[in-house]
């Protein structure tokens, strides 16, 4: 079963962004963090999530300390896969 998430909160910690996804389904969240100097080299933008219908979150194992999020970038037109530092 796909857990699907939608982006409900954005926070700027200085050099990394905090994202908090929701849960679909069940209202939990899940917590992201990505640098910014990691977007401004990658061909991801902090927009392509907030524009991103929907979230995919597979995560490793429980406790994993990086998550894999799947989601179609619009701005791309295809699906990006990312892989980024859980917030605990």
């Amino acid at each position: 079963m796909l857990k699907i998430y939608d982006l409900d909160d954005i926070e700027d910690r200085g050099r990394t962004y905090l994202l908090v996804l929701r849960n679909q389904m069940t209202g939990s969240r899940v917590r992201v963090l990505v640098g910014k100097r990691r977007l401004s080299q990658g061909n991801i933008r902090l927009a392509d999530f907030q524009d991103a219908p929907s979230i995919v979150v597979h995560e490793f194992e429980q406790g994993a300390n990086h998550i894999r999020l799947d989601f179609v970038c619009v701005r791309l037109g295809k699906v990006a896969r990312v892989k980024l530092r859980a917030a605990r």
